[in-house]
């Protein structure tokens, strides 16, 4: 077999001798692994999930890793245990500054629409009232994203805001996917909510009175489970038959 010639050298263009340099407008952005698995967790339910963006001290705009905290979901919230944040973030804080993972505030919506709602607004002013500044991202089902950055006005009393890009930054470094990771690390912190459906006027308060589960397929299919409440991990949409949830 007849010798395989040795590859010519790579010619480097000259300009490559100069940092790459990004736009003057701020905008988040994600290495590749960042942005993989904050996709990922998105897919991984049918519930909002929030996270938090890992950055670097040096560059609060550059997300190279995500943590989910522990967390209740349903298809329009998430409510995070207020004493196992402030414990991660204590031993987080051991190994770096706090502003560098509680400032990115990230968070996916199960429809197709990443316009923030009231409860997005809210957590905004209440959750991050004592940040000098922090960033807002949603990432919807269909690929649709919000972003912005958000700061306290002179007064304190006015929360500024302004929307940015959110977009991947393909030339900073990144590890390989970890699907079982993210997974595991899914299934360790978040846990859906358990809503109950009952008929209008129906009282909750009988102790007596037996129950009927039924998983969110049964209740998809609308089967007339009349006089029963119905507990399930979903949400309830519409409803022809005339169960509402609490």
């Amino acid at each position: 077999m007849p010798q395989q010639p040795e590859p010519a050298a790579i010619s480097v263009p000259d300009e490559w001798d100069e940092p790459i340099q990004r736009s003057p407008f701020a905008s988040l952005r994600f290495n590749a692994y960042a942005w993989a698995k904050y996709h990922y967790l998105r897919d991984l339910t049918s519930n909002e999930v929030t996270c938090f963006g890992i950055t670097d001290e040096n560059d609060p705009l550059l997300v190279k890793d995500l943590w989910v905290p522990k967390q209740e979901v349903s298809v329009a919230t998430t409510e995070l245990d207020d004493e196992s944040f402030a414990i991660a973030v204590e031993e987080m804080g051991k190994m770096a500054p706090p502003s560098t993972f509680t400032r990115i505030w990230l968070h996916t919506h199960p429809g197709n629409s990443a316009t923030p709602s009231s409860t997005d607004r809210t957590t905004q002013s209440t959750t991050f009232s004592t940040c000098e500044w922090h960033v807002m991202g949603i990432l919807a089902q269909d690929g649709q994203t919000h972003c912005e950055m958000s700061w306290w006005g002179p007064d304190r009393k006015s929360l500024l805001s302004a929307r940015i890009p959110m977009e991947v930054s393909w030339h900073e470094p990144f590890d390989a996917a970890d699907p079982d990771h993210w997974s595991a690390e899914y299934a360790e912190n978040v846990t859906a909510r358990k809503y109950t459906l009952v008929k209008p006027n129906k009282s909750l308060l009988d102790p007596k009175e037996e129950h009927e589960f039924l998983t969110f397929a049964q209740y998809e299919r609308k089967t007339p489970y009349a006089d029963s409440t119905i507990e399930y991990d979903g949400y309830c949409y519409d409803d022809p038959i005339g169960w509402t949830h609490l």
